[in-house]
């Protein structure tokens, strides 16, 4: 148990000492409708001053010329989806589609300024 606890907490050192280390990323296609209701407050989170950058990036992928293998290796079903992804994993997001809850997912997670 010890060594598993010094394991977890040089991790979370690692983190807090720079360099981003996870990405919340969208992937999209430009024909979607849902895709283009959700971009602007993408837009509007990409450009926030409360992302704490040397924690995660915020992407976006467009998919519209990609192989269908793109898709299937980065396990993409259905656009909009929205994958944070970390040094500890992947988490399919699948929260609203608004800035204030994408903000509400990124604090679960420490990743804001402040937090």
């Amino acid at each position: 148990i010890a060594i598993l606890y010094f394991i977890c907490k040089k991790n979370n050192l690692k983190k807090q000492k720079g360099g981003s280390n996870g990405e919340f990323t969208l992937y999209y296609v430009t024909w979607c409708p849902h895709c283009k209701v959700m971009q602007p407050e993408w837009e509007r989170l990409k450009n926030s001053d409360n992302i704490d950058t040397s924690k995660v990036s915020i992407k976006s992928v467009d998919c519209t010329d990609k192989p269908e293998s793109y898709l299937v290796e980065k396990k993409i079903e259905g656009f909009p989806t929205i994958v944070y992804s970390s040094p500890n994993g992947k988490i399919n997001y699948g929260g609203g589609r608004t800035y204030e809850d994408f903000l509400s997912f990124l604090s679960k997670y420490n990743l804001l300024k402040n937090n």
